[in-house]
């Protein structure tokens, strides 16, 4: 037997979108309701600092750019948007 933890939740209840170095832990969120699909470059905190996103920059811009879209107009469509998550034990 297999025992599977998961979060649902429906697009709206998204807070934040956060990204994080991998170097040092520094982090930048934004409320995707909000978001105007600037994507930081770089972690502010780390010196030399890689570019965070070289090649996929404007994929994070235009995922954010319809993840705003679609929470601002999921009140006038005729379905829900969920996200599913399987939690993962530490």
């Amino acid at each position: 037997m297999t025992l599977t933890k998961r979060l649902s939740g429906e697009i709206t209840d998204i807070r934040s979108i956060e990204f994080v170095c991998k170097s040092c832990g520094t982090s930048v969120s934004f409320n995707p309701a909000k978001w105007t699909a600037i994507v930081p470059s770089r972690c502010s905190n780390c010196p030399d600092a890689a570019k965070w996103t070289p090649t996929t920059d404007e994929n994070i811009r235009q995922f954010a750019v319809l993840l705003t879209q679609l929470i601002k107009a999921e009140k006038d469509m005729p379905l829900e948007i969920r996200l599913d998550f399987e939690l993962k034990e530490n």
